[in-house]
């Protein structure tokens, strides 16, 4: 990645595609996304008892993050607020980074 692509991520505002979110039990954030689009591929999963939709859990680090990938924050604000999260951590702007492009990669968030 060239010095300007990597100035441009970190101006770069996310924001989450339009899965259902939820809470577990602990507060963390779920993330529902369909495995299909058909409503006839989803009742058929549900008739022989397979979940129609994927759940992905995030964990504390994840949650803190998503929380703020609203269509407002850009990546350099993300990892700013969350520094006292991570206990300013050597490695924790890296891992914010990380998780935001394989988020992109995967299409679960979009700029």
């Amino acid at each position: 990645m060239k010095n300007n692509e990597v100035a441009n991520f970190y101006d770069t505002v996310f924001r989450a595609e339009s899965y259902v979110t939820g809470k577990d039990k602990e507060g963390m954030i779920v993330v529902v996304i369909p495995r299909f689009k058909s409503g006839v591929m989803r009742r058929w999963m549900k008739q022989i008892g397979r979940d129609p939709d994927f759940k992905i859990k995030l964990d504390e680090h994840g949650s803190a993050v998503w929380r703020l990938i609203d269509g407002k924050h850009d990546v350099s604000e993300i990892i700013a607020e969350l520094a006292g999260h991570f206990d300013n951590e050597k490695d924790y702007e890296y891992r914010i980074i990380k998780f935001l492009q394989t988020l992109y990669e995967k299409k679960i968030i979009c700029c």
